[in-house]
């Protein structure tokens, strides 16, 4: 999702879009009811030593 410059705050830093803007926008984007997918807040994606994401670790998160 593209944000407008002035929102993202000091550089290295930037405002994430709350997690109701990030559902409009997929369900837009997808063609699919929010009913399917559910978005959730991480605080970083959990990867492996080789940097792949480690899915079931991210299927246990809250």
């Amino acid at each position: 999702m593209a944000m407008p410059k002035e929102s993202m705050g000091s550089p290295g830093h930037c405002a994430l879009p709350k997690p109701e803007e990030t559902a409009i926008f997929l369900e837009k984007a997808t063609k699919l009811s929010r009913r399917v997918f559910e978005v959730i807040t991480v605080g970083e994606i959990p990867k492996n030593d080789a940097g792949k994401v480690l899915y079931k670790k991210l299927e246990e998160l809250p």
